[in-house]
Formats: C-alpha cells, sequence, structure tokens
C-alpha cells in the first residue's frame, strides 16, 4: 500500500471553519443549538491529521519519534494558548471579585496542565462548586482531550512499528496490526462512553477516555484514506456530500432533540458529526469539484487557518461580556469584532511567529529528514529512549489527571486555594472571619424587609469587600469540609453528626435534611440557646422527603442511594431521641421526579411525600424515654414523639461569585422567585397539614418574606450580610442573623410527648 505521506488538504481546511464558526456561533447568539457538534468534528480532523503524519514517518523510517512529535505538537498548541490564558487571568483579576478571579486561576492551572477537563468533572463532583460561575477557560477541556491523545497515540504507533521491525514484517502488516489496535481503542472507548453518558452525563461529555473513539475514527480513516481515493470519483462526490450533510445535521437537529431530553450525548448522537466528519475527510482530496466548493473557498479557508485562534479567544469574550451584562445586537457586534481582531493578531503574531522560529523548528525537525540532520533525531530514534519517554509521558498523564479527581482541595475549591497560600505567605485572608464573626443585626420582619428592599435599590453601591465574600468558606461550617453534610450512599458508619452545646444539656434537637437543611443549623443553634444540645447531620442532594427524584446530574443510581441515605437519617433520629426535629429541602427535586410527574401531579406527589416524612420524625406520640448516649453523640433507645419543624428553602438566586463584578457590584444580582419554589411550598404545607391531622406535632415555615424584597426580586445581599455563598447556600453569617425569627417556631405548639 502506498505509503500516506502529510498533505495540505483546502478542503479539511474549510471543514475546521465550519466547525469554529458552528461552536461560536452557538456561543454567541444560541444557535445553531447544536454548534457544540463541531468540537466533535475537530476530534475528528485531529485524529486524521495526526494519524496521517506518523503513518508517513513510520513508513519513512520505520519508527516514531515521540520528542520530534512532541516538540512539534508544543510548537503549534502551547504559545496561543498560553497566550490566552495569560490574558484570561489578567483580565479576570481586574474585572472580577476575588471568588471567581481564584477560581479563573484554578482553571488557569489545569488548562495549562491540559487537564481542565477533569478539572470540570472535578467540580461536577464538588457539591459545593456545582452552580459555580462559567469559567472563560472552560472550552480548554476539548484541548485536553486532544493533547491527551497526541500524548499517547504516537506511543502506541510506535509500539506497533517495534513489533513489526522486531517480527522483520513489512508496511502492510504495520497497517493491519494498526487497524487492529485503533479499532480496539475505538471499541473500549465506545463502551466506555456509553456506560458514561448513562450514569453520568455531564461528566461523560469531558471524559477524555470516552470521547477517545472519536479521535481514533478520524485515525481509521487516516489509514483508510489510500483506499478511499481508489474509488471512482463520482463515488467520493457522493460520500463527501453525505459525511457533509451529516455535520450540518448534527448542528441543526442535536441542540433541540437534547433540550427535549429525546437523545443522549456524547453517546449515541456523537455519531452523526463524527460520521460526517470521517466521510468527508477519508472520501474528499480537495479537488472533488462542486461538492467541495464551499469548503475550499476562500472565506473558509481563512477561517480555517484561523480556527484554532477563534476557538481560543471567542469562550472568554463571549463569557467576560456576559458578566457585565453586555447583551442585544450592538453589544454582540463588537463581541464578535472583538474575536475576530484577536485571532487574527494571535495567528499573526504568535501562530506562525512561533511555527517560523528557527531554534523551534529545529528542535520539532520531522525525522523524515536526511537521518544525519542532527544528532538529536538520531538519538530520538532509539528504542530504550523512546521508551524511556513514553513510560515518563504516562506517569505525567496518570498523575495530573488524577490529582484534579482525587488530589488536594485547593486544586478545585477556590476557598482552599487561597487560604493555602495565605497560609504559606504567613497572612490570613481579608474576609477570613467572615463566617464566624458574631457580629450582626438582629432582624425583625419588618427591618429584614427594609433591608432587603434597600439591597436592590443601592446595588451598585454594595461594598466589593461584602460580595468578595463569596467563597464555599462564607456558609455554614456544617457543610463545609469537615462538617456533617455526606455524599449520597456513604456508609452508615462513616455518617458523623455536627454537634453543639454540652452533653448535659436538658434539651436535644436534631438538624437533618440535605445541605438546605444544614445551613439553618446557625440559626437553629442559637435560637435554641444554652440548654440545648443540637446536633446536624445531612446528606447532599437528598432530603427526608419521601419522594423518588433525580440528582439533576443524570445518575441513575441517585434515587436508591438516596433511599438508603434517608434510612440512614431515620437511623440518626432514632437513636438520638429528640424533643426537635428541624429539616428544610431544596425546592429542585419536584421538578425531577424519576415517575416524571409534573405541574399538580408533582405537587401531590411531593405533598404526600412530605406528610410521610414529617409522621416519620415525629415518632408518634408514645415511646419511651431516651437511653444513654452513643459514641457518636447521640442517645441510643426508643424515642418520644418529637415537634417537626420544616423551614421552608430559602429562594433560589443569583451566585454571588458569578453575577457581581468590579465594574457592576450587585447590579446584575437582584433575580426573581423561581416558580418552583411556590409549588414546593404549596406542597410542603398541604403536607405538613396532612401530618398534623394524623397527629403529629409540627409546624412549616414559610421563610420566603425573609429573602424577598416587596417587589418579589432576591437579592445577594441584606445590609451588612452576604445572604447567599453561592445560589442557594445561606451564609453562616446569615443564618446566625435569622434566629430571633426562626426561634418562636422551634416553640410554639404542644409539648413534645
Amino acid at each position: 500500500m502506498t505509503a500516506v505521506r502529510p498533505a495540505f488538504r483546502p478542503d479539511i481546511e474549510g471543514l475546521r471553519a465550519v466547525a469554529v464558526a458552528v461552536v461560536v456561533a452557538e456561543h454567541l447568539v444560541g444557535l445553531p443549538a447544536g454548534g457544540f457538534a463541531g468540537v466533535d468534528v475537530f476530534f475528528v480532523i485531529s485524529g486524521f491529521v495526526i494519524t496521517t503524519g506518523l503513518l508517513g514517518e513510520l513508513d519513512a523510517t520505520g519508527t516514531v519519534s515521540l520528542t520530534a512529535f512532541y516538540a512539534r505538537r508544543a510548537r503549534r498548541i502551547l504559545p496561543a494558548a498560553g497566550l490566552v490564558v495569560a490574558t484570561v487571568v489578567v483580565v479576570a483579576s481586574l474585572l472580577w471579585l476575588a471568588p471567581r478571579a481564584w477560581a479563573t486561576g484554578l482553571d488557569a492551572l489545569a488548562s495549562l496542565l491540559f487537564v481542565e477537563k477533569w478539572h470540570l468533572v472535578a467540580l461536577g463532583t464538588d457539591y459545593l462548586a456545582a452552580d459555580g460561575a462559567v469559567s472563560p477557560l472552560q472550552h480548554y477541556w476539548s484541548l485536553a482531550v486532544e493533547e491527551q491523545f497526541y500524548l499517547l497515540w504516537p506511543v502506541l504507533v510506535l509500539a506497533v512499528g517495534l513489533v513489526v521491525r522486531l517480527a522483520r514484517r513489512g508496511p502492510a502488516a504495520s497497517r493491519r496490526l494498526l487497524a487492529a489496535a485503533f479499532s480496539g481503542v475505538l471499541l473500549l472507548s465506545v463502551a466506555w462512553c456509553a456506560w458514561r453518558t448513562g450514569a453520568a452525563p455531564a461528566a461523560a461529555y469531558f471524559d477524555s477516555v470516552g470521547r477517545t473513539w472519536e479521535l481514533a475514527a478520524g485515525g481509521l480513516a487516516a489509514l483508510a484514506a489510500p483506499s478511499a481515493h481508489a474509488l471512482p470519483v463520482a463515488v467520493r462526490r457522493a460520500v463527501t456530500l453525505v459525511g457533509q450533510g451529516l455535520v450540518v445535521a448534527s448542528a441543526l437537529l442535536l441542540g433541540p432533540a437534547l433540550a427535549g431530553d429525546v437523545v443522549a450525548f456524547p453517546w449515541p448522537w456523537a455519531v452523526l458529526p463524527v460520521a460526517g466528519a470521517v466521510l468527508v475527510v477519508g472520501a474528499g482530496t480537495g479537488s472533488l469539484g462542486p461538492v467541495e466548493a464551499v469548503l475550499v473557498s476562500r472565506p473558509a479557508r481563512w477561517i480555517g487557518r484561523r480556527s484554532y485562534s477563534l476557538y481560543l479567544w471567542h469562550f472568554p469574550v463571549v463569557v467576560f461580556a456576559a458578566s457585565l451584562g453586555l447583551v442585544g445586537p450592538g453589544w454582540l457586534a463588537l463581541q464578535l469584532g472583538a474575536v475576530l481582531v484577536l485571532s487574527a493578531a494571535s495567528y499573526r503574531f504568535v501562530e506562525r511567529g512561533v511555527q517560523r522560529s528557527g531554534w523551534l523548528r529545529a528542535a520539532a525537525r520531522h525525522p523524515t529528514a536526511p537521518p544525519g540532520a542532527t544528532a538529536r533525531g538520531r538519538a530520538a530514534r532509539r528504542p530504550a529512549a523512546q521508551v524511556a519517554l513514553a513510560a515518563l509521558v504516562g506517569v505525567v498523564l496518570v498523575g495530573t489527571s488524577a490529582a484534579q479527581l482525587r488530589g488536594p482541595s485547593w486544586l478545585v475549591d477556590p476557598a482552599a486555594a487561597r487560604s493555602g497560600l495565605a497560609a504559606v505567605a504567613g497572612v490570613a485572608p481579608s474576609d477570613a472571619s467572615a463566617s464566624s464573626a458574631p457580629d450582626g443585626p438582629t432582624w425583625d420582619e419588618a427591618s429584614l424587609r427594609s433591608a432587603l428592599d434597600a439591597a436592590v435599590a443601592g446595588a451598585d453601591e454594595v461594598p466589593s469587600g461584602l460580595l468578595g465574600e463569596a467563597f464555599s468558606s462564607a456558609s455554614a461550617p456544617q457543610i463545609g469540609p469537615g462538617g456533617c453534610r455526606f455524599d449520597v450512599g456513604t456508609e452508615a458508619r462513616s455518617l458523623r453528626p455536627c454537634v453543639a452545646g454540652p452533653a448535659s444539656s436538658e434539651h436535644v434537637a436534631v438538624v437533618v435534611g440535605d445541605s438546605i437543611a444544614l445551613s439553618w443549623m446557625p440559626a437553629v443553634v442559637d435560637a435554641l440557646g444554652p440548654g440545648w444540645r443540637v446536633l446536624g447531620l445531612g446528606i447532599g442532594s437528598c432530603s427526608v422527603i419521601e419522594a423518588r427524584y433525580g440528582s439533576g446530574g443524570g445518575d441513575d443510581g441517585f434515587p436508591e442511594a438516596c433511599a438508603r441515605s434517608r434510612q440512614d437519617l431515620d437511623d440518626f433520629v432514632d437513636r438520638t431521641a429528640p424533643e426537635l426535629v428541624v429539616t428544610s429541602s431544596s425546592a429542585a427535586g419536584i421538578e425531577r421526579l424519576t415517575s416524571g410527574a409534573t405541574g399538580v401531579a408533582a405537587e401531590a406527589e411531593w405533598r404526600r411525600g412530605t406528610a410521610a416524612a414529617v409522621e416519620r420524625l415525629s415518632g408518634g406520640a408514645a415511646g419511651a424515654a431516651a437511653g444513654a448516649e452513643a459514641g457518636d453523640g447521640t442517645r441510643a433507645g426508643a424515642r418520644a414523639g418529637a415537634r417537626v419543624v420544616l423551614l421552608g428553602a430559602p429562594p433560589r438566586g443569583a451566585s454571588p461569585a458569578a453575577c457581581a463584578t468590579r465594574p457592576t457590584r450587585a447590579a446584575l444580582c437582584s433575580t426573581s422567585l423561581e416558580p418552583r419554589a411556590a409549588a414546593t411550598a404549596r406542597a410542603e404545607a398541604a403536607g405538613v397539614a396532612d401530618a398534623v391531622a394524623a397527629g403529629a406535632d409540627a409546624v412549616r415555615v414559610d421563610v420566603t418574606p425573609w429573602f424577598t424584597t416587596s417587589g418579589g426580586l432576591v437579592p445577594v445581599t441584606a445590609g451588612p450580610l452576604l445572604v447567599r455563598s453561592d445560589t442557594q447556600h445561606l451564609t453562616a453569617r446569615m443564618s446566625r442573623s435569622l434566629a430571633g425569627l426562626v426561634g418562636p417556631h422551634l416553640r410554639d405548639g404542644p409539648a413534645p410527648g
């Protein structure tokens, strides 16, 4: 078979233009809704181009030089990528307040190490970061996928070359073995992708293992290209036309389909753009006449040549503009202009400038150059050196990826990163005491409503220091590291409650539920005061409401795991034998019921679940006195009936870390009440009433007036306090300030037991 040599393909340059155009358009204007499929097209192109080059080198030399390959990739990728990262970090520090600026710094570190995809997966599994602001470097996840492919793919080709040389076989054997190896990688990746998409689709989208099949498909297309090019021109034109149609259809159709939850992505429906791109690059040549006219046109090739810079620059521009509220046709045109100017300059002075660098070109000299060209080139082809380099690459790749997923918290948590750096520098963060400061207003409903109204009226004058407290560490400590919020499915023996108050206290109360419930614990502790021992235990995203609902992240096992964790919470309450049980839950569950119920039916299901939960937690009117204290701070034995107080969830609003900037302060942070909040409130109030009618001592407290203005808006500050640290969790100071409003509801009603 004729050796495949790297050659310029104008149609591939045009296909790059199509891919980047749909990605940029979707991010700028939201159309085409399936523009994300452009990334899948890029993956195929990368697999095809890289494999074609490696095949040419293997044919010419019988091996592959990893050092030369990596040097060429670094020369192509790193300068522009590094420039954009550095620019983003500088702009973020000037434009955004500390929480988001620090988060961007961590994104920058992950992007420079090409592990941004794992960073995003880690953030998705980090409960307190799940509602974080969009990163201006989020799009670097696809570069991370490609770069890790670039690190491992030539190792595979090198291994095949070594096996063929040892077996003293020819190029035909090499191609057959490569086809088998590439096919094996593709099939394994598809299997992983299919499982991952069903189990955790949010993580599957960024998962490099589950995306490798797309690049491997491009590699197989490179192997098949010589045979494809031997087909009649009419057949190749038809195949190319079908491929183009699939690419266009993907951009136009996948978005609406996914919005309706009809299809899953990336598996199986990434097959559409991948198959389309494979047909175009495999059958096309750039000289097939009218069917490739658009791809080889001068505008398409102009965009295609700058596609890398366009991809790098467009997303930071979009994210920075959105954070300032710059919307409308005029601002949109300005954003597009900025993207084009930055991309053209980056291509001209960075991409091309580095490629023309003499010493970098020498370092990355292609191994097909004459054998005596450089001593470095000869050394690079020594098998022992190649194997050692491959091993080093593997160690670095596994280590940096594992660090993001299982490493120290400061790699993903801005609060931990800031605290760690401050500790190293021997200084304390300026707002380090914000979450523990006892000072703050004591609200009544009138003064609190007045403060909320003033917060909206003076939103553009809110002190930057107050908005800059919006780190996760500002939340109630019970939901943070070292607290008593655990992941769903955590084994019962690992659940340890938070405890406030001495063991000798006359009265015992528990706070149970999800993290929303735990965010009320500072208020409950202060409201009950001396004489009460308060224990708290929570399961992230899993409330005590007796309803089956999903996590929102596509984890099929969540409802069952939540049911088991809910039973563990029940057991904890039984062991503790409290006089008072306080609970609360996020309003999100009512929209994620596994039954598929919506509207009135969903409210009815949530009402039944609330009634069952309240009756269960109340423990009935009869029971023996609590026994001796257990090792975890609870009390063993049967329990008497308890008063149950269900506090409504604080209305969900804007995250101050995402909505506040230095120029706008909190002007873009006030939001309207979500419809689901009212639906949840109605269902819970009716459910508690049902439980009371059945004999439970219970009350539901409507807290919505404590967080909304006279006009029904939800601000992020109230007087000198930051209300939330993210979209839904109360800050510790705000929670404590509400003790005076919570207290009467904890004490009213018939005496327990």
